[in-house]
């Protein structure tokens, strides 16, 4: 499983929790830093997860992707939303499970960068 936007880990934390092996990114090594200290916290081994700093919007070809994409306040670059979403959604090449705040153009969003793929969303 791969987290992208990993943050602080809340989504990777579950995954190690089930035994999963996985991969978080995030621009800023601070998070990263908080990141690695809730792993240890949980008692998630280091050979379980791999942590690094990368932009996610330049990685190409993204699968098994599960994330829950920056916004509002606590995201660096709050100005830029649409056109970080765009930029990632266009990267995704296998399955994924986006979760999106509810003010975002989700729809739109999907149908302009994934318009050859078979999306299936709903309002949570």
């Amino acid at each position: 499983i791969i987290d992208p936007f990993c943050g602080a880990c809340g989504i990777l934390t579950e995954a190690g929790l089930l035994g999963l092996k996985f991969e978080g990114y995030d621009i800023d090594k601070k998070i990263l830093d908080d990141a690695r200290k809730n792993m240890e916290y949980y008692d998630i081994r280091p050979e379980h997860y791999d942590l690094k700093i990368k932009d996610a919007t330049l990685i190409k070809n993204l699968k098994n992707v599960v994330t829950d994409l920056p916004y509002g306040k606590s995201s660096k670059k709050s100005d830029e939303l649409l056109n970080i979403y765009s930029k990632f959604l266009k990267n995704l090449s296998g399955k994924a499970v986006v979760v999106m705040p509810n003010f975002m153009p989700y729809k739109m969003l999907l149908q302009k960068n994934l318009p050859n793929s078979e999306n299936s969303f709903r309002n949570a």
